[in-house]
């Protein structure tokens, strides 16, 4: 009787300690996670913060840590309370950053719209001197058409600034049908008078594929992919430009044969004044009276401005032998069939 009844008072005593260790780690794992709580919803905000696309010009950060979580007397409301500080400096720091930025697009919109009347005098008094360059000495003659090539140079500039500029303010695109097969045939047509040296290739299909934005531009990205082809290939190169429909999008590519373009240059290639390298420029012609100017480096930096102007997006693979710049932009809308 003395064994069971000590064997009994055991189990109990086992199962009331278990029950209380049990229950002490309820209420303790319960108290952890009231706790911690509040560092949970500061981790969720910082996740969120990490999604934000901070790198475009317009980013907001007005996010920010809740005041029941910025607790000054507790350690987790003082962390709370510093990445509330933190953010204020960041929001501060973003808003001075695209002040500065809206600034310099006003002020480079400003000068180019200015520096068009003066260079157009320019353009217009070095026309006049043709007619009479024949009775000029050779080096006036020489230097007159430098300064007519250089404005003409410099007229392009400015005006491609000036197309930045526009777009870099969000300048509302209108959205009207545009035939992108009338504009394909009509720039390869342009492209055979121009640059007769390379090879132009054209495949559209019989159909029209229309999409919705602005003909002047959507021209001004076909022509500134061909420039750009023909400015950094050899004579002789085959280039083709080709149309179609790809998973409800127009897509269209531009295509050549040439020397491909330089790595360490194809990750910036649409960045604002970067050109290629010697291997995809075409050699100029030293004993050339009049030396030909390079490009600005702006029109590949137009084209993606353009592109994403209009919805769309550009991508560019390039190995020796074969560089294909790829256009994809909304239908106007649902294509015809052949």
């Amino acid at each position: 009787d003395v064994n069971a009844t000590t064997t009994t008072l055991s189990l109990m005593i086992a199962l009331i300690g278990l029950l209380g260790i049990a229950l002490a780690a309820l209420f303790t794992s319960r108290w952890i996670r009231a706790s911690m709580a509040p560092l949970e919803r500061v981790e969720h905000l910082a996740t969120s913060i990490s999604k934000l696309p901070l790198t475009s010009g317009d980013a907001a950060l007005d996010v920010r840590v809740e005041p029941r979580d910025a607790d000054p007397r507790t350690e987790v409301g003082r962390m709370g309370q510093a990445f509330n500080t933190m953010l204020g400096h960041i929001s501060r720091a973003f808003t001075a950053r695209e002040a500065s930025e809206a600034k310099m697009r006003q002020f480079v919109a400003d000068a180019s719209h200015e520096l068009r009347t003066p260079l157009a005098s320019i353009r217009g008094y070095s026309e006049l001197t043709r007619r009479s360059r024949a009775d000029l000495p050779e080096d006036t003659a020489r230097a007159l058409e430098r300064i007519d090539s250089e404005s003409v140079r410099m007229t392009a500039l400015v005006e491609e600034l000036l197309l930045l500029a526009r777009l870099d303010e969000g300048v509302e695109t209108e959205h009207v049908p545009v035939d992108l097969s009338l504009i394909a045939l009509e720039s390869i047509g342009d492209a055979h008078a121009a640059w007769p040296d390379h090879k132009w290739n054209l495949d559209i299909p019989g159909v029209a594929i229309e999409v919705a934005g602005n003909e002047a531009q959507l021209r001004r990205v076909v022509s500134n992919l061909l420039a750009n082809a023909n400015a950094h290939t050899p004579a002789g190169t085959n280039v083709s430009l080709t149309l179609g429909v790809d998973g409800g999008q127009a897509a269209l590519s531009v295509v050549d044969d040439g020397p491909g373009i330089d790595p360490g240059v194809l990750e910036h290639l649409f960045e604002r004044f970067v050109r290629g390298d010697v291997s995809r420029t075409r050699g100029e012609t030293e004993a050339s009276a009049i030396p030909v100017t390079r490009g600005t480096g702006l029109g590949l930096s137009i084209v993606k401005s353009v592109v994403d102007a209009h919805g769309g997006t550009i991508a560019v693979d390039s190995k020796p032998g074969e560089t294909r710049f790829t256009v994809r932009l909304p239908l106007a809308g649902p294509p015809l069939t052949a």
